[in-house]
């Protein structure tokens, strides 16, 4: 184990247990070739993980399959799997509007992932 392995893995878990993300995705070169940064941050801390692709399995990589809280992201498609209900979609880029939170009441299927 790297003497950062357990601070990145608190640093993820406290992002990922937020009630709300605001999450990104962004072309990126890398070496020479095209990748993809993806971002899930909160008001307090981000994480970063460089990809092959902004495909949908890359988003639940970063975030996982059954992140119960609300993302917050732009209108690109490997979001549209999320329930409407526990998404805020922004818009026009860049998505500035989530970065004071959610502007609407969200369902009763949305819970802060420290509640489940």
């Amino acid at each position: 184990m790297s003497s950062l392995e357990g601070p990145h893995e608190e640093l993820s878990a406290s992002v990922l247990h937020s009630p709300a993300l605001n999450v990104d995705e962004t072309g990126w070169g890398r070496a020479g070739e095209g990748r993809t940064l993806w971002t899930a941050t909160t008001p307090e801390a981000a994480i970063f993980r460089v990809a092959e692709d902004r495909h949908r399995d890359r988003l639940e990589e970063l975030i996982g399959a059954d992140y119960e809280g609300i993302v917050c992201s732009d209108r690109w498609w490997a979001y549209d799997h999320l329930d409407p209900e526990c998404r805020q979609a922004c818009g026009p880029e860049p998505p500035s509007a989530c970065a004071t939170g959610p502007p609407r009441s969200f369902g009763a299927t949305c819970r802060p992932a420290s509640q489940t």
